[in-house]
């Protein structure tokens, strides 16, 4: 834990590639380091490129050609973990084959790869002997227990539910069968869990500036962090000279640049980590009291600066696992480090 009273950053100007807003040191604040977006990194060599589980610190984004942006911290600091639960239907054939697979689909004992891999070997021999349990089922449901055997005992009953199931299917209304025959197929209503959402955060800030040269800060932060964001333009070779063609001179966009957020002066433990993210969209207002007002030299009296961000990764259960004693640090002394190290 990092001491909340210590001097985090040094001035402004001292250090190039590195813009801070106000321009006195302040205890408390949030870094964004702006790093080329590099795919071959981000797989290969995580800790290289700073995409790295949030609990291992030594991972992070240094400086060096970096952009380093510094800022008070924001007004509002939420982190908002979304998982994507959805209901669904299952038919009576889904449930009698997945309670068939249930073995295959766990993995016996062993790791859900391992029942994925069970599973692609099921293969033909494994729909046989599906197609002959239920052949079973219809001729001698005696060996069946629970509510699956209750309703293979009644065969005609059992072949019903498929035949309303197939006119269904073929534009024959299932409710007026069921109306007609009094039984209802059971929806077998359920959650099924598909996924994590990627983890959104959206800061403001509203800087107003002290002097001529704080006005200046405030618009060399907004103009170089547009530039890190926004995509070049890159075109296409073609040609004996090796030129780029007229109509192809701008056909790509390269990706932007990768935000990596650090909270400085605080015990990191006890606020979010982040992972890399991706800017969604930048905001600046400069009203930043209600209405424009210019100040000294024709600069805007204060603006407020609204940025949105979007992780890269999901977070999983390995990135809360108990720290190490030695995770407990500002990410200020990984910025300070000496650029290549």
């Amino acid at each position: 834990m990092s001491n909340p009273n210590q001097t985090l950053r040094s001035q402004t100007r001292s250090r190039e590639g590195r813009l801070a807003f106000p321009a006195a040191p302040f205890p408390h604040g949030i870094q964004i380091i702006f790093k080329k977006y590099n795919y071959e990194e981000m797989i290969v060599g995580r800790s290289a490129a700073g995409f790295r589980n949030v609990n291992d610190r030594s991972g992070g984004a240094k400086e060096g050609d970096n952009l380093v942006i510094e800022l008070p911290m924001p007004t509002s600091l939420v982190d908002a973990t979304g998982l994507q639960i959805n209901g669904f239907e299952k038919s009576l054939l889904e449930s009698f084959v997945a309670d068939a697979l249930a073995p295959t689909l766990s993995g016996q004992g062993g790791s859900p790869m391992d029942g994925l891999k069970s599973l692609y070997d099921f293969g033909e021999s494994g729909a046989e002997s599906v197609v002959g349990g239920i052949q079973k089922m219809l001729s001698d449901p005696s060996g069946f227990t629970g509510d699956l055997g209750k309703a293979a005992g009644n065969g005609g009953r059992l072949a019903g539910f498929f035949l309303r199931n197939t006119l269904n299917a073929a534009g024959i209304g299932q409710k007026a069968i069921g109306n007609a025959t009094g039984a209802a197929i059971n929806p077998h209503a359920t959650l099924s869990f598909e996924g994590v959402n990627l983890r959104n955060f959206s800061f403001d800030w509203t800087l107003y500036p002290d002097s001529l040269a704080e006005a200046e800060d405030i618009k060399k932060i907004v103009r170089s962090i547009k530039r890190v964001i926004l995509p070049k333009t890159a075109g296409v070779t073609v040609g004996p000279d090796g030129g780029p063609g007229q109509s192809f001179a701008r056909a790509f966009l390269e990706y932007p640049a990768v935000a990596f957020i650090n909270l400085l002066g605080v015990d990191e433990s006890a606020f979010v980590k982040f992972k890399a993210c991706m800017v969604g969209d930048i905001t600046v207002d400069y009203g930043g009291s209600g209405s424009v007002v210019i100040a000294e030299g024709g600069k805007p009296q204060g603006i407020k600066l609204s940025m949105s961000f979007k992780e890269m990764e999901i977070q999983t259960a390995d990135d809360f696992q108990e720290p190490s004693d030695g995770d407990n640090q500002t990410t200020e002394a990984a910025a300070d480090e000496p650029p290549g190290e």
